[in-house]
């Protein structure tokens, strides 16, 4: 049986926007196309308030990471 190896935080952070994007991009574009034009503002606000808060959160992660892995880097080339 085929088995799934788990995201990497790199991955997650590029699959997360992008499927909000392609979500407010769909929701867009029903209302628009329904006439709903003050539906699809409220949309797109919520769309990119929830991007921008995960995109500020995946950076953190990604930099703590980073530095985790560059502290271990100098400890393990400081024992040479």
């Amino acid at each position: 049986m085929h088995k799934e190896l788990p995201l990497t935080s790199m991955q997650s952070a590029f699959i997360l926007p992008s499927s909000i994007g392609t979500t407010v991009s769909s929701m867009i574009s029903i209302n628009m196309g329904t006439g709903n034009v003050k539906k699809s503002k409220d949309v797109f606000k919520i769309g990119w308030r929830t991007g921008a808060i995960l995109s500020i959160f995946n950076n953190y992660l990604n930099f703590t990471n980073f530095n985790a892995s560059c502290a271990h880097f100098y400890k393990s080339f400081k024992s040479y």
